[in-house]
């Protein structure tokens, strides 16, 4: 082999093993994709015969996963289902349920809002996975979603339809100083629980939000931050 020949094999063998080098890199820091060894296939077709969903969100979101070891993973359909008390994805038709130990919270991005699932952010809670609608340095806004599978009848002409269907709940809680307390979306519940009567009375009537709804509450949670 002539001068120039070993030269170029020299070249390509150094470059290669540089190559390797960089993707042996890539492997230790960890793929950008989710190992789909941490998710379980759903079989959606349980659900065709009951009546009512058993998810949280009537479309399927976007959302970013933190996983165990404190990378985030970015899916285009996300979801929790109350009935399994689970995160799913959905890609090309295929739904998939992550396994719980796999990640440490999912943030799911509605359009207005980012709602974080997490477990363990309270001992009441236990395990199961709960949605903070607000999470702020010293009040958090949690819900808990729900759904059980019930029997019901429909009286028709003739013999009554017995038909099965998803029934949904949804319990709010705050959570100030690191004490939890269940509520009631109603301002005098909610100002029992915060204080600043007056400010916050006036406050609600000058910018006319209604805390009966979750939006409204979570305005005046980001006024009363402010106030302490």
């Amino acid at each position: 082999m002539n001068k120039l020949g070993i030269t170029i094999l020299q070249r390509t063998t150094t470059t290669i093993f540089a190559l390797i080098i960089t993707l042996m890199g890539w492997a230790q820091e960890g793929s950008k994709l989710y190992d789909v060894s941490k998710t379980r296939v759903v079989d959606q077709s349980n659900y065709e015969e009951i009546r009512g969903t058993p998810y949280l969100y009537d479309d399927w979101h976007e959302a970013k996963l933190l996983d165990a070891d404190g990378k985030y993973h970015d899916f285009s359909e996300v979801n929790f289902n109350g009935y399994t008390q689970e995160l799913e994805s959905k890609t090309d038709g295929l739904v998939e349920e992550f396994i719980g130990h796999a990640y440490l919270k999912i943030i799911v991005n509605t359009g207005k809002n980012e709602h974080t699932f997490i477990r363990g952010i309270h001992p009441d809670f236990g395990r199961d996975i709960v949605c903070i609608l607000y999470d702020g340095q010293e009040v958090k806004f949690i819900k808990k979603f729900k759904v059980k599978l019930e029997e019901s009848v429909m009286q028709t002409p003739g013999i009554p339809t017995v038909f099965e269907k998803f029934s949904p709940t949804k319990d709010y809680y705050l959570m100030v100083d690191g004490n939890l307390t269940k509520t009631k979306l109603k301002k005098k519940s909610i100002i029992a629980l915060l204080g600043y009567k007056t400010e916050i009375e006036k406050y609600l009537k000058q910018e006319k939000i209604n805390i009966t709804s979750e939006s409204g509450l979570i305005r005046l949670l980001n006024y009363y931050e402010s106030l302490i």
